[in-house]
């Protein structure tokens, strides 16, 4: 039961009061049974089993327990003085002894009790003060290391492009430099009626059509409690500095209140290039919530309303996209993932025959998905699947590291599970969970072919996390792998959107001596620009290449130029998805260095890799 900041043993009021109630009773039947019977030997006895429930009653309630044991001794130790004066008995006076060294003994499990429990507080405000120190080193650490945090919007407004200037608005938000609220809803007012200003130079007039967007984290107030107030207005800064880079250059960021910001936006988005907006938006601002911890559990949720459909001046507009949020905050404790995963992205291997009857997170709160994960670690369901490479020649030069997810008879394709990871916030420990098991198998392989590498496959959310570099050093220290032996991919869709974010953390890997990958090249746009930008030295053409080869001449020829451009740059290229001879064949015709897929080898567990690598 919980008495303001203590508690005790037990729980249920219920159980406390009938437990204590019993105690009671039982210490006063045997003071009667020692008025009556009045026997030396049944006294001793009795001041031993009394002994025992005072003992008991102190240590089972906490300071309730140790006055109600006081005084039930109390008034035990008065019948023993009774018995001395009116009958003389001797007797009474060594249990009078005794009982007086019970009632020291539980004054002293008392204040050893106080005692504990001070130093147990000292020591957890000393942990949070240290977590929270970390913190704060770590955060500053970020945002003074980043010079691009704060965009300059004052080219963008020479070109006439920008949505306001910080100039011509006063009453920025002291802690963002953002404007505030009354700022936005005065700029949203002044479009709609096409006023104009000397340093004005918007286009937009009363047929002018534009959306508002209001972000919040919903869960900021527990957030500030895990961290402290003051961290906490640090990660507001960093997450509006990171907004801020997020944001289209025409659109106009604001800070509403706390963790809430809003979003006046020139365009009106069709709602796939607007979940794609707000999926980048979002992103942002958890990678603000990572510094110097694993991911913190926000809650996102986000409203729009658009001009003139939903309000016609700046008050309404902010309040209909507000209420818009708090609709969707009212849905965030469920949540909803793909049920069929992204074809790109999952072998054939991976998609159940009926893909309606694959598993799915759809409908799980995040304390459930993360016990999903949980348990598939702790009975081995989640493990990672090793894919053999080859050279030209058939020889054996490395494997792909991948991470799977079994349930009951079905793998759960990557999407769908990695996608409620990162949703949960759990993504940091399954990285850690991919580190660790992949550089314990390859440190294995590398004691009987020195010269394997391994390619292990790097999400963005990892390669922003504050301390991956540590993590990094460490798991490889204790794994005993060579550094020289890893090649980490990067997928092209993170190459593309992630590029100012990762960029420092791959030079410095890429300066230790670890080799770069970039994974599913030509699943999207051409990232050819970006590729001198980094030291990669391997491309992975996708399996969209591989799988048209025998059916489209355009692939053929695309195929080969891009092997072509890329040896002329010094960079070797990975076929994956080979399924069979036909594609082999004409990859090593067009020139390709390494040769990955079904055709060369099956994705095999780490034991059974070693295995085959021993016989």
């Amino acid at each position: 039961m919980a008495r303001g900041n203590e508690r005790s043993f037990l729980s249920g009021k219920a159980i406390y009061f009938i437990t204590l109630i019993i105690l009671t009773l039982g210490f006063v039947a045997l003071l009667a049974l020692h008025c009556v019977l009045r026997s030396d030997f049944y006294s001793i006895i009795f001041l031993f089993s009394t002994m025992l429930i005072s003992f008991a009653i102190n240590l089972l309630y906490d300071k309730f327990g140790f006055y109600a044991s006081f005084a039930l001794n109390f008034i035990q130790s008065m019948i023993y003085i009774y018995e001395i004066a009116t009958l003389g008995r001797d007797s009474s006076r060594l249990l009078l002894v005794g009982t007086f060294l019970i009632m020291v003994i539980n004054l002293a499990l008392q204040f050893y009790r106080i005692r504990i429990l001070s130093q147990a507080t000292d020591e957890r405000e000393k942990k949070k003060k240290e977590r929270s120190d970390e913190i704060s080193r770590s955060l500053e650490k970020d945002m003074n290391e980043r010079p691009s945090l704060i965009q300059n919007y004052n080219n963008a407004n020479s070109n006439g492009t920008s949505v306001y200037e910080y100039s011509v608005m006063p009453h920025l938000d002291p802690l963002t430099t953002l404007p505030g609220r009354d700022m936005i809803r005065d700029k949203i007012d002044r479009l709609i009626m096409g006023a104009s200003s000397r340093n004005d130079n918007s286009s937009y007039t009363t047929d002018s059509k534009f959306m508002v967007i209001y972000l919040s984290i919903d869960n900021a107030s527990k957030l500030a409690d895990i961290t402290g107030n003051c961290n906490m207005d640090l990660f507001i800064q960093n997450i509006s500095h990171r907004l801020r880079e997020a944001c289209d250059p025409s659109d106009m960021l604001a800070r509403a209140t706390d963790a809430q910001f809003i979003i006046l936006s020139k365009r009106i988005l069709p709602e796939d290039k607007l979940e794609a907006y707000i999926d980048k938006l979002t992103r942002r601002m958890l990678r603000a919530l990572c510094a110097g911890l694993d991911s913190l559990p926000a809650v996102i949720s986000y409203g729009t309303a658009s001009y003139p459909a939903q309000g016609r001046d700046g008050g309404s507009l902010i309040n209909h996209a507000e209420l818009n949020r708090k609709i969707c905050y009212d849905n965030t404790d469920k949540v909803s993932y793909p049920s069929i995963p992204d074809n790109r992205q999952a072998s054939s291997a991976l998609v159940p025959a009926n893909p309606s009857e694959a598993f799915s997170f759809e409908g799980m709160s995040r304390d459930e998905i993360i016990s999903v994960f949980e348990e598939a670690i702790s009975s081995g369901n989640l493990y990672m699947s090793y894919q053999p490479y080859y050279t030209s020649e058939r020889k054996l030069l490395g494997i792909e590291a991948f991470l799977r997810l079994r349930k009951g008879d079905d793998l759960v394709p990557p999407s769908i599970f990695l996608a409620a990871a990162e949703h949960a916030g759990y993504m940091n420990r399954i990285g850690s969970f991919s580190l660790e098991e992949a550089l314990g198998v390859i440190a294995r392989a590398n004691e009987i072919i020195p010269e394997l590498s391994l390619n292990l496959n790097i999400s963005a959310s990892q390669f922003c996390l504050p301390d991956f570099i540590a993590q990094f050093n460490n798991a490889i220290s204790n794994s005993g792998a060579s550094i020289a032996n890893l090649i980490l991919d990067v997928p092209e869709s993170t190459l593309l959107s992630e590029l100012d974010d990762i960029r420092n953390t791959i030079e410095k890997l890429s300066g230790m001596g670890v080799r770069m990958a970039l994974n599913n090249f030509g699943s999207g746009y051409s990232s050819f620009n970006t590729i001198p930008l980094l030291p990669i030295s391997v491309v992975k053409l996708d399996a969209s290449f591989t799988s048209n080869l025998p059916t489209r001449s355009d692939v053929r020829i695309l195929t080969s130029s891009v092997i072509s451009v890329l040896h002329d740059i010094d960079i070797n290229v990975c076929a994956t998805g080979i399924e069979n001879a036909e594609q082999y064949n004409y990859l090593a015709g067009a020139g390709c260095d390494y040769f990955q897929g079904t055709y060369m080898s099956e994705e095999v567990r780490g034991d059974r890799f070693i295995q085959s690598l021993m016989n």
